[in-house]
C-alpha cells in the first residue's frame, strides 16, 4: 500500500508512523497502535459473526477449459472467493487429474481439443473408479439454449451455466451441487461479493497509472493493428464496446481489465484470420470450433449481437447450409472486430 494511505489509516486509529533511514543500510518504517485485549466472550462472538454460509473456500474445483480468456475470467472470480482451482486444457487431462488428486466439483467446457466435455463426462460416469463416478459436474459452455442444457443433463452432468456467467449464479449452483448451502435460503445470494471481501488485489504503487500502463502495453508488436487507416472510421453504435461485465468481475482491479484487453487483442485477430481462411477452404468443422471458442469473448466486452452472429456461424457450419449467409456473417464479424480493436487500443474505455 502507498505510504500516504498507510499513514492515514494509522492516524485514523489514533496511532502514528515513523521512519528510520541510513545511507547504505536501508530504510525501516514503523508504527504504533493501541488496542484493547478482547475477552474470551468477545472472541467467541466474532467467530460466529465471521462464519460465511456462502463460502466456497473449503472446496477444491477442477476446471476443464482450454480457452485462455475464459480461464482468466474464472481464475479472477475464484481468487476473489479464495477458492482453490486447477485447470485442465481438455477432457483427457481432466480425467488424469481426477485420478491423481481430490476435487469436490468439476466445471466442464463442452468443446475442447483431443477430448470434448461429453466424452469426458461419459468416461467419468462409467470408467473411473467407483468413488469418482458421482463427483458433481457442471457444464460451463458458450451454448446458451434450453436444448443444450437438456443435452448436458442427459449426458450425465448435474448442472449447466452459460458463458459469460454471472458470478453470483455460478456460486449459488456450486453450493447447491456440493450440498454447502441450506435449502431454506431459497437460492438467495449476497448482493455483492465485493462487500464480503477484506483483502482485494490492489496496485502495488499508489503512483502507478493504470491507463498509462495500458497505453504503454499496447506498444508491443503483437498488439499493433496492421491497417492503421481503420483508426479513422467512426464507431457505429452497434459496434460500441461496453466493459460493464469486466468491471463487475474486476471489482476495482484495473490490472485485471488491462490483462483481459491485452489477451483479447493478442488472441482474437489470429482466430478471425483462421475463421476467414477456414471459410474459403470450406473447412466447416474448424469454423464451428473457432466460432464457438471466441463467442464468449465478445460477450465479455458487451457485444451480444456479435455473439449471436458467431452462434449462427457455428450452427451453419454444423449444418453445412446457406454459404451465402455464412459469407455475410464472417464479413460482418470482421468489420465489428476492426472497430473493437481500434476502441480497445485507442483508450481504456470503461476504466474512466
Amino acid at each position: 500500500m502507498g505510504l500516504t494511505i498507510v499513514k492515514k489509516l494509522i492516524e485514523l486509529q489514533g496511532g502514528n508512523i515513523g521512519v528510520r533511514s541510513k545511507l547504505g543500510s536501508g530504510t525501516t518504517f514503523f508504527f504504533h497502535l493501541s488496542f484493547e485485549i478482547a475477552s474470551e466472550e468477545q472472541l467467541n462472538v466474532n467467530v460466529v459473526e465471521e462464519k460465511d454460509d456462502h463460502s466456497t473456500s473449503h472446496l477444491r474445483i477442477l476446471v476443464a477449459e482450454d480457452n485462455p480468456i475464459n480461464q482468466l475470467i474464472v481464475r479472477k472470480v475464484f481468487a476473489d472467493w479464495e477458492t482453490p482451482i486447477e485447470f485442465a486444457d481438455n477432457g483427457k487431462i481432466a480425467l488424469d487429474m481426477l485420478q491423481n488428486a481430490s476435487f469436490d466439483l468439476v466445471l466442464m467446457d463442452i468443446q475442447m481439443p483431443e477430448m470434448d466435455g461429453y466424452t469426458a463426462v461419459d468416461k467419468i460416469r462409467h470408467e473411473l473408479p467407483e468413488a469418482l463416478r458421482n463427483i458433481p459436474i457442471m457444464a460451463m459452455t458458450a451454448h446458451a439454449t434450453q436444448n443444450e442444457r437438456q443435452k448436458c443433463l442427459e449426458a450425465g452432468m448435474n448442472e449447466y451455466i452459460s458463458k459469460p456467467f454471472e458470478p453470483s449464479e455460478l456460486k449459488k449452483k456450486i453450493l447447491e451441487l456440493t450440498n454447502s448451502v441450506n435449502a431454506s435460503l431459497n437460492g438467495s445470494m449476497p448482493v455483492s461479493e465485493k462487500e464480503q471481501k477484506t483483502d482485494k488485489m490492489e496496485p502495488t504503487s499508489e503512483a502507478s497509472d493504470p491507463q498509462e500502463e495500458f497505453r504503454n502495453s499496447l506498444q508491443t508488436p503483437n498488439l499493433v493493428i496492421e491497417n492503421p487507416s481503420i483508426r479513422k472510421e467512426p464507431v457505429l453504435p452497434e459496434h460500441q464496446i461496453n466493459l460493464t461485465y469486466l468491471k463487475q468481475i474486476a471489482e476495482g482491479n484495473d490490472s485485471f481489465i488491462i490483462e483481459m484487453i491485452e489477451m483479447f487483442l493478442n488472441k482474437t485477430p489470429q482466430a478471425l484470420e483462421k475463421l476467414n481462411s477456414s471459410y474459403h477452404e470450406k473447412n466447416w468443422d474448424e469454423m464451428k470450433q473457432i466460432a464457438h471458442r471466441i463467442k464468449p469473448s465478445f460477450g465479455y466486452i458487451g457485444l451480444p449481437d456479435t455473439q449471436k452472429m458467431l452462434a449462427e456461424i457455428e450452427k451453419l457450419s454444423e449444418e453445412h447450409t446457406n454459404p451465402e449467409r455464412m459469407a455475410e456473417l464472417v464479413e460482418e464479424v470482421q468489420v465489428v472486430s476492426k472497430s473493437v480493436f481500434v476502441q480497445l487500443q485507442s483508450a481504456p474505455t470503461g476504466m474512466k
